[in-house]
């Protein structure tokens, strides 16, 4: 399992290119914190949100899960 918290700090666009490419190949579990949008929508399958004391799993990548969450709120 890899646990990345906010693995594109510091990073040049050619290296979160390689990174991105690096974890689409990875066969494992990751963990990933970041607040990078466009990185957690080009590797991410899920998304666990965490608020308060609840944990709500969502299917696909940040922007499924912002359209799911927001249309459960209306």
């Amino acid at each position: 399992a890899l646990l990345l918290d906010e693995p594109t700090n510091h990073l040049d666009l050619e290296s979160i290119g390689w990174l991105e490419k690096f974890l689409h190949e990875y066969k494992g579990t990751m963990i990933v914190i970041s607040h990078d949008r466009h990185f957690l929508n080009a590797i991410t399958t899920s998304i666990a949100d965490i608020d308060y004391d609840t944990i709500i799993m969502y299917p696909g990548n940040y922007d499924a899960m912002v359209v799911t969450k927001t249309s459960s709120r209306d």
